[in-house]
């Protein structure tokens, strides 16, 4: 899976760049690489997902999977999921 959602990524399809970013992240199917998994998690955010941007403000807020904790760039990615119509209650995490 890890071969094609990479052949998908350089075509630019943003659903498998977050897919293959999950992977790193879980290291399933591929050797876990957070730095790896960030990189395509914040590429997926920046090309307009709310949900990457979500995901990535949840993780640097818990730490979860080895990501450090970060609060200051927790709140921009959260930020940045509620400007790009997030539809999970993201004013939640920004209190």
């Amino acid at each position: 899976a890890a071969a094609l959602y990479t052949e998908l990524v350089r075509e630019g399809c943003i659903e498998a760049t977050i897919a293959l970013g999950n992977m790193y992240l879980y290291g399933e199917g591929v050797e876990a690489n957070t730095e790896k998994a960030l990189e395509l998690l914040r590429q997926a955010a920046v090309a307009g997902n709310s949900m990457a941007a979500f995901n990535l403000g949840a993780l640097h807020r818990s730490g979860d999977c080895r990501v450090p904790v970060d609060l200051a760039e927790s709140r921009r990615y959260f930020l940045m999921a509620r400007k790009l119509g997030c539809p999970l209650q993201v004013d939640d995490f920004l209190r």
